[in-house]
Parts: C-alpha cells; sequence; structure tokens
C-alpha cells in the first residue's frame, strides 16, 4: 500500500484509490475556488489532472489563490500551478492549457478527461462547459462563490443540467466577479475543499447521491442548503444537445488590432486594478456606465477590452447589433496602455 494515501484508505478503501488513480479531471480556472481544489485532488492521488487558465498571478490574487506565491507575480497560472502540484504530489500527471477557453476548443480539451470542474468566476465560462459537457455526455462540477455564498452544482447530463436550472446566463451589468464584489480567501477555500471532496467521492464510490444537485452555503451563517433538480424536457443543451452560441465570435487577436485605425475602450470599473497600462491609446468607459447607453460611443471601429473578457465580448455584440463595427480582445498585461 502506498504511504502517501494510507489515511485516506480506510474511508474509501483500496478500490476506491485505484479508481482515483485512473481517473482523470479537467479544472477550469486556478483562482480562489480552483487552488484547494486542485491541491486536494492532487493530494488525494487523481491520476491525471488538467488546468486551463489563460490568466497570470497577480498580487491581489494571493490572499485566496493558495497555489502561488510572490514569487509568482507575472506568471501563468496554470503552468505556475503544475509546479505547485507537482512539488506536493510527484506521482500524478498534469496538463496545462493556456489559452481562453472557447468553443473552438473546448469539445477537444473536454473530451480527454472523465470528470470536468468548473471554478471559473464567469457565466460564459459556465454556461460553454455545460453546454459541451451535454455535447459529450460528461459529468460536470460547477462551483462558484459570490462574498459569502458558494453555489455547487453537480451535473450528469443525462438527467439534466445547468441551463435546466439557470437557462441563461444574466446579463453582464448584473454580474460581479470578486474583483469588484469582495471575497473573504477562506470562503473560496471552503468552496474548493466542498468541491473537492464532492469528487473525490463522486470518483471513488460511483456514488449516484450527487447528481443533479444544486447546493447553497451561507459562509455568514454557517447554513447548508441542498435540493435536487430535475431535466427540462425542452432544455437546449441537454435535450436538444445545441449549442446557444453565436455563430461568429467577436474576439481577436491583439497582434490583429491596427492601432492606427480603431478606437480601444477599457471597460474595467474604476474600482478594478488598472496599474497595467499600454502604449497604445484608449479611452475608458466604465461597463456599469456603457451599459446605460451603449449608443454613446462615436461610430468608427471599436476595440474593447475588460480585465477577464467576458463583459468586453457581451459589449461588443450588443454593438454590432446597433451596426456597430466593433470587436473585443483578450487584455494582455504584459502590454503597457496610455489612457486619453
Amino acid at each position: 500500500m502506498n504511504i502517501r494515501y494510507s489515511r485516506q484508505i480506510p474511508i474509501i478503501e483500496p478500490e476506491g484509490q485505484n479508481k482515483l488513480e485512473n481517473a482523470s479531471v479537467l479544472v477550469i480556472g486556478a483562482g480562489g475556488v480552483g487552488s484547494p481544489l486542485l491541491m486536494y485532488l492532487a493530494g488525494a492521488g487523481i491520476g491525471k489532472l488538467g488546468i486551463i487558465d489563460f490568466d497570470t498571478v497577480d498580487l491581489s490574487n494571493l490572499h485566496r489563490q493558495i497555489l502561488f506565491s510572490e514569487n509568482d507575480l507575472g506568471v501563468n497560472k496554470a503552468n505556475q500551478g503544475k509546479k505547485r502540484l507537482q512539488q506536493f504530489n510527484s506521482e500524478i500527471k498534469i496538463n496545462t492549457y493556456t489559452e481562453k477557453l472557447s468553443i473552438d476548443n473546448a469539445k477537444d480539451i473536454f473530451k480527454k478527461y472523465s470528470l470536468i470542474i468548473d471554478g471559473s468566476d464567469n457565466f460564459q465560462t459556465k454556461y460553454l462547459a455545460n453546454d459541451i459537457c451535454c455535447q459529450l455526455d460528461l459529468p460536470l462540477i460547477s462551483a462558484s462563490i459570490y462574498q459569502s455564498q458558494i453555489q455547487i452544482v453537480v451535473i450528469n447530463p443525462s438527467q439534466g443540467c445547468y441551463r435546466c436550472l439557470f437557462p441563461a446566463p444574466p446579463p453582464p451589468n448584473l454580474v460581479q466577479n470578486c474583483s469588484i464584489s469582495g471575497v473573504i480567501g477562506a470562503n473560496a477555500g471552503i468552496a474548493g475543499s466542498m468541491t473537492a471532496s464532492m469528487a473525490i467521492q463522486m470518483i471513488a464510490h460511483k456514488t449516484s447521491e450527487f447528481n443533479n444537485i444544486i447546493m447553497k452555503i451561507n459562509c455568514d451563517k454557517y447554513s447548508i442548503n441542498k435540493l435536487k433538480f430535475v431535466k427540462e424536457p425542452n432544455c437546449c443543451a441537454c435535450t436538444k444537445k445545441t449549442l446557444s452560441w453565436p455563430a461568429i465570435s467577436c474576439n481577436i487577436e491583439l497582434e490583429d488590432v491596427d492601432i492606427n485605425n480603431c478606437l480601444l475602450i477599457d471597460l474595467r470599473e474604476a474600482s478594478e486594478d488598472r496599474s497595467q497600462r499600454t502604449a497604445l491609446n484608449y479611452q475608458h468607459l466604465p461597463f456599469s456606465e456603457f451599459i446605460k447607453n451603449p449608443n454613446q460611443l462615436p461610430k468608427v471601429k471599436l476595440i474593447l477590452f475588460c480585465s477577464r473578457g467576458n463583459r468586453s465580448e457581451y459589449a461588443a455584440h450588443l454593438l454590432r447589433n446597433e451596426g456597430y463595427d466593433a470587436s473585443s480582445v483578450l487584455f494582455d498585461h504584459k502590454i503597457k496602455l496610455e489612457e486619453k
């Protein structure tokens, strides 16, 4: 018996440990939820882990993203997370994906794994993960935190999915991530630990107890509510298995931007960290102000960006519907910006 796992084998038994070692789990996001989640999955001996995260480590991450240290600032989270986890457990295989998850790459990545866990902080990714898992009939755990409220949804696509609960994502003006709303690091740790525990139990015991449940945890009141949900007969994802995504993406690559023939718009809020600037000229228009009157922008070629890309892509689609020539670009923190 491998002494590394000797303290958990009395609970999951040798057969359960073998199942963990033969399992393959993809974790989307190595942030506040993903960091503790990945550490506990690696510690439990999951045979193959995948980490997908295009973002880099920032000083504001460190109070909750315990995979990283001050020495990791500016480094890609997926790659640095792999290095940290390999120091933690050298016996497991770890794959990294440093590109943003999209409709173009999700299916090819997902089909290499037996369980998908979404720890991202935006609805665009959550719905994409759900829809692709329904296409491939893969189990999905979707975990998120908003201030002190944790939500974990466990999905078996044959019995229902995320869209059965929430058919469409809310408008971005009603959504705040932790950079705006705030989060206690320990609460993110609870979300990651609880998600890891559920994943380990699902793999080791092949239990159906967690199938199609939504769990809500209030970290202020220390209360937990767990409910079962049922499959919607007209669900576009798990019943009809259609992808509810725009046929044409509004995203373009930064190197494709003609800086002499466009207006760059920074949609980040004033409360977000905007210390990273660029040599490209741009105009600052917080998303909360933009959404009140999108037509306030001049009818020139527009390139929009924000911290994660979800608000800028939504804004670009909105502007295109209004007749604008608008695109979204992922902001590269290595490039310096100068505000007009």
